[in-house]
C-alpha cells in the first residue's frame, strides 16, 4: 500500500491528489500552509471525491485530512462526514 503526503500550495494540486487516490493509495493532504480559501476548497473536493469513490476521509490532527481508497480503513483517527 503507497501513501502519499501532499502540501497544496494552489487548487491545481487537487488534480493530482484525485488521481493518486484513484490509484488506490492513500492521501495525506496537509492544510497548515494553505490560506484558509485553499484549505476550505480543498477540504470540499477531498470529501467529493471520496464520496464518488466510495472511500473514506478521516482526520489525523488539526489540518491533516487521510483519504482513503475503498477497501481501506483507518483505525485511532476520527472519520469525517462533510458539514451540512
Amino acid at each position: 500500500m503507497r501513501v502519499d503526503i501532499s502540501h497544496p500550495r494552489s487548487f491545481n494540486d487537487a488534480r493530482r491528489i484525485g488521481d493518486v487516490l484513484k490509484r488506490g493509495s492513500v492521501v495525506v493532504i496537509v492544510l497548515h500552509e494553505a490560506d484558509a480559501n485553499l484549505a476550505s476548497r480543498i477540504r470540499d473536493f477531498a470529501f467529493g471525491l471520496v464520496a464518488g469513490r466510495e472511500g473514506g476521509v478521516a482526520q489525523a490532527g488539526h489540518g491533516i485530512l487521510v483519504l482513503t481508497p475503498p477497501g481501506v480503513e483507518m483505525s485511532g483517527m476520527e472519520s469525517l462526514r462533510p458539514s451540512s
